[in-house]
């Protein structure tokens, strides 16, 4: 499934990251700020405040409260390979 058809069937989240690794956690992925919305997509979730922290945020010094999107519902995060 490409970004665009992940985008497409979920229309409901606030906004959408996109990252580069081998798992959503700080330390196993990069955020991706150029994508190509056919890209191949290996995982993908839709995430609270909470589960954005203790996985995208972990070990880090920001916070979730800290994301202006989170105010307006839950993202939608995705993980493409490397």
């Amino acid at each position: 499934m490409t970004i665009k058809e992940v985008i497409e069937i979920n229309p409901e989240v606030s906004f959408v990251d996109v990252w580069r690794g081998k798992k959503l956690h700080t330390d196993s992925c990069e955020f991706v700020e150029d994508y190509d919305e056919d890209t191949e997509v290996v995982y993908w979730e839709i995430m609270d405040r909470e589960r954005y922290d203790n996985t995208i945020l972990a070990n880090s010094c920001v916070s979730a409260d800290q994301i202006e999107d989170f105010d307006y519902g839950d993202g939608l995060i995705m993980l493409i390979n490397n």
